[in-house]
């Protein structure tokens, strides 16, 4: 049976969650095999860096801190593909820093990994109708919301934020590349569209799945972590890399 793996990128605005966030995956029907926090001192963006004896004490064994060049949100995807690149059915599930599982958010995901083996799942992901290179077809359906649908459905691309459960198989060796694309993309600040353009060139479906009880997002100081982007702004990024790529 191949593993679950959990991969988060690790703020130092959120080392107060991480003990929070563990238990929730610990807590639920499907307990992963291994949980890791990507995490860096240097600082970028909006994260000051984490040193180590800053670090949180955790007892469980399946948790681990890896140190790794903080080049943002990427960091949750990059290193984690490198490290099972060869166990290509390894189950990698990517979240963020700022929201906790609910006890069916990964059994979910596996389940329909399960019955969908050749396709990402997701929790959350929109339809941007934006233009693939010509040998793939964009998929025409609506905005996908797991509390709101009751049948998988194909989306653009999907959040990460919620959970998203990709494979090795599912990526070619370029996507290592991404630094020589990054001047261009702005890849260090969104992670979701470039992971979504590398599973669509090679075929593989983006699916949101239903589900009872999604990801709950942790509150800062009264108010809901992370940002929004505007539609406009993701085709356009869309746009910039389906170009780039073809050119």
């Amino acid at each position: 049976m191949s593993k679950i793996i959990v991969s988060i990128t690790l703020m130092h605005k959120r080392l107060a969650h991480v003990e929070k966030i563990v238990n929730g995956f610990l807590n639920g029907k499907v307990v992963p095999d291994k949980i890791y926090f990507f995490v860096s001192s240097e600082p970028f963006f909006k994260d000051k860096g984490i040193q180590p004896e800053e670090l949180p004490k955790i007892k469980s064994k399946i948790v681990e801190f890896k140190y790794v060049e903080n080049y943002g949100p990427l960091r949750k995807w990059i290193p984690i593909l490198k490290m099972y690149w060869d166990e290509p059915d390894t189950k990698i599930i990517c979240f963020d820093d700022d929201r906790y599982p609910q006890v069916d958010t990964l059994s979910t995901l596996v389940k329909y990994s399960n019955k969908f083996p050749n396709s990402a799942i997701g929790l959350a992901g929109p339809n941007l109708h934006f233009k693939y290179p010509a040998n793939i077809k964009p998929n025409k359906t609506n905005l996908g919301w797991s509390r709101r649908i009751t049948e998988p459905i194909s989306v653009s691309y999907l959040s990460s934020g919620v959970g998203a459960l990709t494979k090795p198989k599912f990526f070619s060796e370029d996507i290592f590349e991404w630094k020589k694309h990054d001047k261009y993309l702005g890849l260090r600040y969104t992670d979701e569209v470039f992971i979504a353009y590398n599973l669509a060139k090679n075929g593989i479906d983006r699916k949101v799945v239903p589900v009872r009880n999604r990801v709950d997002q942790i509150i800062e100081d009264g108010k809901k972590g992370g940002g929004k982007l505007k539609k406009r702004q993701l085709v356009k990024w869309t746009k910039t890399i389906g170009n780039y790529y073809e050119g």
